[in-house]
């Protein structure tokens, strides 16, 4: 289409240029408005339909420069007709053809249903505050608190406490760069609050799986938790490694180096791919509630022990969560599992809470 608009105005002064210069149409020094249509202007400036009779000729000649240009572009972006033109061939019956219809407009309404949504949650996050809770983690050899995985907490305007229900929409509309940075800045400001009350806790925090590929992210929590040494550990799902293997493994030994640990999380769901796990230079080895909750099950119980046989086997440091019951408690000790988590020993608590807990679990140990 350049072609044409650079051509036709060429053409418009070369032919205007002849003709005026030959005293085929006769101009005067009349001064009109840009604002005057053609045609009326032409019959102004000429005087008469000498002016007129010259634009209609260099319309009708911009017509034909600009039609083959326009045909053949046509042609190349008209679809639609190529695609109506060849369900009517192969006899595509209306039923499929509304069906189409339908489900682009289904699209169209789950979108903009989608991004109302997240507009809501967006909002509900700014009017409401977030918080970190802490659910400790007990080593089943010593009988001590081993560490405390930070949970993310919603407090609502109305004064409710919540979870995070908000974290699926953001990851779908990938928005969730906001609510990572926050948790790892907020990590590190609780730990200098338990620096402060005398406790030098262990804390766990999970991120989205882009953040371990993210090398430049990665580097500033190397620098951010430079104060405190091996007390903190990363959580991240199987799919961290797949989006891009080499800045994962890159990052990892990063982190290491800065004696920050990473651990695998919700093992047992997803890919589970057991290269990875050979690949990973990753100790710790977090599993899925789900896993535990089928072990009502023989099946599930004889998978669930299989999965931790295989884990031992590869001298890897297993962490049961979700552990709700006596009788799960039970299972997972007769399991040689490393640590546990979950209701048997206490439920999520804000961090002022944590240094009570922390204190009596210690007491009643000993």
């Amino acid at each position: 289409m350049l072609i044409p608009f650079l051509l036709a105005p060429t053409v418009n002064f070369l032919i205007s240029f002849v003709v005026i210069e030959n005293g085929l149409v006769n101009v005067t020094n009349e001064t009109i408005s840009w604002m005057t249509p053609t045609l009326i202007n032409g019959f102004i400036v000429s005087e008469g339909v000498s002016g007129v009779l010259l634009q209609l000729s260099l319309l009708c000649l911009n017509t034909l420069i600009y039609y083959p240009f326009l045909k053949w572009h046509s042609e190349q972006i008209n679809f639609d007709k190529a695609i109506g033109k060849l369900r009517d061939q192969l006899n595509i019956s209306e039923q499929l053809r509304n069906k189409s219809e339908s489900n682009f407009i289904a699209h169209q309404l789950d979108t903009e249903k989608s991004n109302k949504v997240l507009n809501e949650i967006l909002t509900e996050i700014s009017e409401g505050r977030l918080m970190l809770y802490y659910q400790p983690q007990v080593c089943q050899q010593s009988q001590t608190i081993s560490g405390y995985e930070a949970l993310l907490r919603l407090e609502k305007k109305t004064g409710d406490i919540v979870g995070p229900y908000f974290l699926d929409t953001l990851i779908k509309h990938d928005e969730t760069e906001i609510i990572d940075m926050w948790v790892i800045e907020q990590a590190c400001r609780d730990l200098e609050f338990f620096k402060q009350k005398k406790l030098k806790p262990i804390i766990s925090i999970n991120v989205n799986p882009k953040v371990m590929s993210n090398s430049f992210l990665i580097e500033y929590v190397c620098e951010l938790f430079k104060a405190f040494p091996n007390q903190l550990k990363i959580e991240i799902v199987e799919s961290s490694y797949l989006s891009d293997k080499k800045a994962v493994l890159q990052n990892i030994a990063s982190l290491k180096k800065s004696r920050i640990q990473t651990v695998i999380d919700d093992f047992g769901t997803g890919y589970s791919s057991l290269s990875m796990l050979s690949e990973l230079p990753i100790k710790f080895i977090k599993l899925d509630k789900s896993l535990l909750d089928d072990t009502d099950s023989p099946k599930g119980k004889k998978f669930y022990q299989q999965i931790v046989d295989l884990l031992h086997n590869m001298d890897k440091s297993i962490i049961a969560e979700g552990v709700e019951t006596k009788e799960q408690l039970v299972f997972i000790n007769e399991l040689n599992i490393a640590e546990v988590q979950g209701c048997v020993y206490q439920k999520a608590l804000p961090k002022k809470e944590v240094l009570s807990f922390d204190k009596e679990f210690k007491s009643v140990a000993e």
